[in-house]
């Protein structure tokens, strides 16, 4: 398993966005094990209450979950900055 060392371990940013459930898979097959402890730490923003369940059967605590309504750009960012669901 290749260790994960993406953006969010160089900065040790706690925030993940996730689009799809395929980015949500690819996420966590490609987080090594060792890794995937700090990775279920962080809270993450999906789109939608199917990403949502994903990310809890993966490991996601239910309130490290935002869900957003939509996927532009301007509602993630709104989610980003004001925390609103």
């Amino acid at each position: 398993v290749a260790r994960f060392t993406g953006p969010c371990m160089v900065f040790k940013k706690k925030t993940i966005v996730i689009t799809s459930g395929q980015i949500l898979a690819t996420l966590v097959e490609q987080t090594a094990v060792d890794d995937q402890s700090w990775l279920f730490e962080c809270q993450v923003v999906v789109v939608g209450e199917r990403i949502a369940t994903l990310a809890k059967q993966y490991g996601w605590e239910r309130d490290r979950i935002i869900v957003s309504q939509k996927a532009d750009n301007q509602t993630l960012l709104d989610v980003l900055v004001n925390n609103k669901r």
